[in-house]
């Protein structure tokens, strides 16, 4: 009896032995298989940050080149505006001399013709 309990026990240790190495060896592949995952997870952040580094840059370089042909545009159309202003302003007083001038030609007429009218009458 004493003999099958130790066969027993030298069973059940070998079997224990061999499941405490099955768990270094699996945990040793989890291990390493973490690490991996962890180094390809920092080397991803990196890229990751790199391209969003670029990308700000490229996006200040774009709203910078934005900025300036808006202003450069705005400018434009300011000096057009003013320049439209000011000939406005000289075709209106174009217009008003023209106004004027009409109206008293149209004065001059009258009196022409009126004159002209009463000395028909003197004359009959």
């Amino acid at each position: 009896m004493k003999r099958q309990c130790r066969k027993c026990a030298t069973s059940k240790h070998g079997s224990m032995t061999s499941q405490i190495l099955l768990l270094k060896k699996s945990n040793a592949i989890t291990s390493a298989q973490l690490s991996k995952g962890l180094r390809d997870s920092a080397t991803t952040i990196t890229k990751l940050l790199e391209m969003n580094n670029n990308l700000c840059t490229e996006l200040s370089q774009s709203v910078t080149t934005w900025t300036s042909q808006t202003e450069a545009l705005t400018e434009a159309a300011k000096s057009k505006l003013m320049s439209s202003d000011i000939r406005l302003k000289k075709a209106q007083k174009e217009v008003s001399k023209l106004h004027k001038g009409f109206h008293q030609a149209t004065q001059v007429k009258e009196r022409a013709v009126e004159t002209a009218k009463a000395k028909v009458i003197l004359q009959k």
